[in-house]
């Protein structure tokens, strides 16, 4: 888990503002061979989230094949947001010549923001590289295979991007030097912020002084009819 410091949000977001977005899967592989789009997406706003979107196992070709994808979010109106990317029964036998298998039971890329910080996760449930066992909960970008310049296998990946913390549960990219992006494969994706906090009311600031001289006013009020009254009584005794 990271925990990570927001970046100054727009001059025109305004207290309690909230973002967040997910999907279970995006792939685009060898040029086009396979495309598949964040799916399912959901984001909010607009409205305020708090649902979930589901669909059936995928085929993807030549790729593999993944199980349910889930993608969840909720924004609160406060400056408080949070959302879940999901891939289940992942299996992808042939992202590139020569890569091992990427299997899990269960993928899953969390995070939330309250407009102060934010926080990712990740987790990997019987998740393997070939033969290779990957942690449950990798370390925020833990690098698994790195080939300078050409591939990389990101586990946990997280960046910050204005005030937004993306989690990428298992990314995939694949370049050749020439020819520029030919491979990129996303499982599992949680975007949070920019979040604009709801400022605290301080019970004594200006704003609240007409209320606070309104209840001083009304207290001497009382204890000015209560000291009235004794005096009217202790005259007619």
């Amino acid at each position: 888990m990271a925990t990570v410091a927001l970046l100054p949000t727009s001059a025109n977001a305004a207290p309690g503002d909230s973002q967040a977005s997910a999907f279970g899967l995006s792939a685009s592989v060898l040029g086009g061979l396979v495309t598949v789009p964040p799916t399912p997406a959901r984001s909010c706003p607009p409205g305020t989230g708090g649902t979930t979107s589901t669909i059936g196992a995928t085929l993807l070709g030549a790729l593999g094949q993944v199980g349910v994808l889930t993608a969840t979010n909720a924004c609160n109106g406060l400056g408080v947001s949070s959302a879940t990317g999901q891939a289940a029964n992942v299996a992808l036998t042939n992202v590139l010549p020569g890569l091992a298998a990427i299997t899990a039971d269960l993928v899953t890329a969390t995070c939330s923001a309250d407009g102060t910080t934010n926080t990712g996760s990740t987790s990997l449930v019987n998740a393997k590289l070939g033969t290779t066992v990957l942690d449950v909960s990798p370390a925020a970008n833990t690098v698994l295979l790195n080939v300078p310049g050409v591939l990389t296998v990101t586990l946990n990946e997280q960046t910050t991007t204005a005030g937004a913390l993306t989690v990428n549960a298992i990314h995939i990219h694949f370049v050749l030097p020439v020819v520029g992006t030919v491979t990129d494969v996303i499982i599992g994706s949680a975007t949070c912020g920019p979040n604009v906090p709801v400022a605290a009311v301080d019970a004594f600031s200006y704003q609240n002084l007409p209320i606070i001289l309104g209840g001083l006013g009304v207290v001497v009020l009382i204890g000015f009819g209560l000291r009235t009254g004794t005096r009217r009584l202790r005259g007619l005794a």
